[in-house]
């Protein structure tokens, strides 16, 4: 038993790889303020190989060109140092020039040159981004950028965290934005889980062989950024391949329509993709609030990024270099803008934003994140009243638009357009063409080849380089693509949400009783319960003992939809919920995303691997009982949650695992026979009240990932006989015996 006393538990010590061992601090001890840009004072980077460096800068000065080469991107070692109020960090990295045009390298007065840099660190991270931009602030205009992007995450779309910061490199001074490329961090930074990511390409648009800039703009598509996703297994390939079908397919139909007039529309219109496809106002709400910043830029086909979120099959903005300007807008703004958005916008979205304007919030997280403190109120107040006049000034312009719909094109039409202006403008490229999305054997074609058979790796390089045996190519869709979920949905008497899932699901619905009993008839059936507010709701679930050899388990977390559960639950309002999963052979049993309130019982029996995960969401239960899983009893991952009551028994590795900047307040816990009894991972923080453990290892507090740091785990009453994992930058603390 524990001493009665306050103990530190260092009984046993895992010492994992150096991912957190450069800082000269427990980063266990400062998980708040290690989130929080206010606390870094600076950020040196030092390039051992500086006179090669400085020469390559010199180049770039003196080139005759209006843009940066690509033959002057080098990447070049360095370490990065990150000074703390409380300590330092050394990372490893390596650097680049970062930008398109000459504006991202200039000299200061002293004759010293300064740059905006590409910064990827091979070890550690800053805020969690192990990947980000030091920007010259003139280049995203300064302080309109942090306040910008911030003010788009509070509106729960996605956009990197971006924020004023001193550097030293290479011994010259200088203040410069901060951002974080899009990436699995930024996605898991704003509450998506990873999948696909695509931009528009911009490989052919500068200095690309004898062509002028942006001579090759009509011809220049997409492409997929984050390629490694797409190699990880058979379902992250066909979640990429369907998505990129889509996005080719809108640029491709852009292009067809809007030849001359390439600068002033986006490739995808305000009601989605094709407003048969896509019948949400993402896109429109995303348009109205950043054309209301003065941010057009951003919609030029070359600059924009988007998102693919498998769970609702449709694709989400990332925002990207804007050039927003906190300015009001004249008659002549204020009517281009409103033809590119040309849609009523819904007066819920701008009463959205007028809250989060107003709010405290966004106001304390500004000046966290600015440093000039003589201008940032002014600037502040100012930009505030710019943008509360430009949206009400738009919303009544767009008032009275009744909806568009896209022009959509055959696409025999597109394509024969698309090959006729390759041959005008004399580009050389192969031009390939896929229908099946068989991820067992790829095959394309193209005018000279029919179906020959490509690896995944090639295929990877076909979608994120436009190249395919070192020679210019690309891929195009030859039928018109398909996100809908709606051949999986399932219709009930008296459910307001949506219930999807294969027609081999059984489903029962007591609608006096508010209860639905659902049952597997398929090994590999799944069912999502998305967008419902489902207070005081029962729901059963019953899988297929024999599940528990399915083969896919092993293959990816996740199916060719992006669920990782039997029973999955999406942007749900939970009250008084009861949920129970019987032989669930998924990844996960039952999994909830997004979602937030309060459940009353939870109970897994038979759980094939995970038996409970929770990511992205704010939870509280009551009552949570798990009897046999092949892996985590419960584990859960970026969000707040809170467990009153928790039983388990035979949890094959964790009885609890809190991770990924996770809190987690439980008490009143019993964990029988588990191989880690609670586990606090990667930035979290799990406070216990009354805990009886039988485990192999008590507990373990670590970091496992490089994107996060150590972690905390505190206890009082706790039964817990045997030892602990505790790397060197985390904690356990247990106080009292119980």
């Amino acid at each position: 038993m524990f001493s009665k006393k306050l103990v530190l538990i260092l009984t046993f010590t895992l010492f994992l790889s150096d991912i957190n061992a450069e800082c000269n601090f427990m980063t266990g001890s400062y998980i708040n303020e290690l989130s929080n840009p206010k606390y870094i004072n600076k950020i040196e980077v030092k390039v051992p190989k500086s006179a090669k460096f400085s020469r390559n800068v010199l180049k770039i000065l003196v080139s005759d060109s209006k843009n940066i080469k690509p033959k002057f991107k080098k990447r070049f070692n360095a370490n990065i140092i990150i000074v703390y109020d409380f300590g330092t960090c050394t990372y490893k990295g390596r650097v680049r020039q970062s930008g398109d045009w000459k504006d991202h390298i200039k000299l200061l007065d002293a004759g010293n040159p300064i740059m905006s840099l590409d910064v990827k660190l091979e070890t550690g991270n800053i805020m969690g981004a192990v990947s980000f931009k030091l920007l010259i602030p003139e280049t995203r205009n300064g302080m309109n950028e942090i306040l910008g992007s911030l003010f788009l995450r509070e509106l729960g779309m996605i956009a990197p965290e971006t924020f004023e910061i001193k550097t030293i490199i290479n011994g010259i001074e200088n203040v410069m934005l901060f951002q974080e490329n899009s990436a699995k961090e930024l996605l898991e930074r704003n509450l998506r889980r990873e999948s696909a990511i695509f931009e528009g390409d911009e490989s052919i648009l500068w200095s690309f062989e004898d062509y002028e800039i942006f001579e090759l703009e009509k011809i220049a598509l997409s492409r997929m950024i984050n390629d490694n996703w797409f190699l990880k297994g058979n379902s992250s390939q066909e979640i990429s391949l369907r998505a990129f079908k889509v996005i080719q397919y809108a640029y491709l139909n852009f292009h067809s329509n809007n030849e001359d007039k390439l600068n002033n529309l986006p490739p995808i219109k305000t009601y989605g993709i094709d407003p048969n496809l896509n019948k949400s106002t993402t896109f429109t709400n995303y348009f109205f609030a950043l054309l209301s910043m003065n941010g057009n830029h951003a919609l030029r086909p070359h600059n924009q990024k988007f998102y693919f979120n498998p769970f609702i099959s449709e694709f989400e903005p990332i925002y990207y270099d804007g050039d927003l300007k906190f300015k009001k807008f004249t008659n002549t703004e204020l009517k281009n803008f409103a033809k590119i958005i040309n849609n009523p916008i819904d007066k819920t979205f701008l009463e959205l934003m007028k809250e989060k304007v107003e709010s405290n919030d966004l106001k304390e997280s500004f000046f966290n994140r600015t440093i000039s403190e003589n201008e940032q109120y002014d600037f502040f107040e100012n930009a505030i009243d710019s943008l509360l006049f430009n949206t009400k000034l738009m919303y009544e312009q767009l008032s009275n638009i009744k909806a568009s719909k896209n022009k959509i094109n055959e696409i025999y039409i597109i394509n024969k357009k698309y090959k006729l202006w390759n041959e005008m403008l004399g580009f050389n490229q192969e031009i390939y063409f896929k229908d099946s999305l068989d991820t067992n054997n790829y095959k394309i074609s193209s005018n000279k080849k029919e179906g020959f058979e490509i690896s995944a790796l090639e295929l990877s390089k076909l979608l994120s380089k436009n190249s395919l045996n070192a020679q210019r190519a690309i891929l195009i869709p030859t039928a018109r693509p398909n996100l809908s979920l709606d051949n999986y949905l399932i219709s009930t008497d008296n459910f307001r949400g949506s219930i999807y899932g294969p027609s081999s699901l059984q489903i029962e619905e007591d609608v006096k009783n508010k209860l639905i009993k659902i049952t597997q008839n398929q090994t590999d059936d799944w069912v999502l319960i998305s967008n419902v507010d489902i207070s005081n709701w029962t729901f059963i679930f019953t899988g297929m003992p024999e599940n528990h050899s399915n083969e896919s388990i092993k293959q990816q977390r996740f199916n060719k939809f992006g669920f990782t559960g039997c029973l999955n639950f999406h942007d749900v309002a939970f009250n008084e919920t009861q949920i129970e999963v019987i032989s669930g052979g998924c990844e996960d049993s039952l999994n909830i995303v997004n979602s937030h309130g309060q459940i009353n019982s939870i109970r897994v029996d038979n759980a094939a691997a995970d038996a409970i995960d929770f990511d992205f969401s704010n939870i509280s239960i009551n009552s949570v009982n798990v009897i046999k899983a092949g892996n985590d009893c419960f584990d859960v991952s970026g969000g707040v949650y809170k467990i009153i009551s928790f039983e388990s028994k035979y949890c094959n590795d964790k009885g609890i695992s809190v991770g990924e900047h996770s809190v987690l307040h439980a008490k009143n816990l019993n964990i029988n026979s588990a191989a880690i009894g609670i586990s606090s991972k990667d930035s979290s923080k799990v406070f216990l009240q009354r805990a009886i453990i039988n485990a192999v290892n008590c507990f373990e507090s670590s970091q496992k990932k490089q994107e996060f740091g150590g972690s905390y785990l505190q206890g009082e009453f706790v039964s817990c006989d045997n030892p602990s994992i505790i790397d060197q930058h985390s904690l356990v603390k247990i106080k009292n015996e119980f």
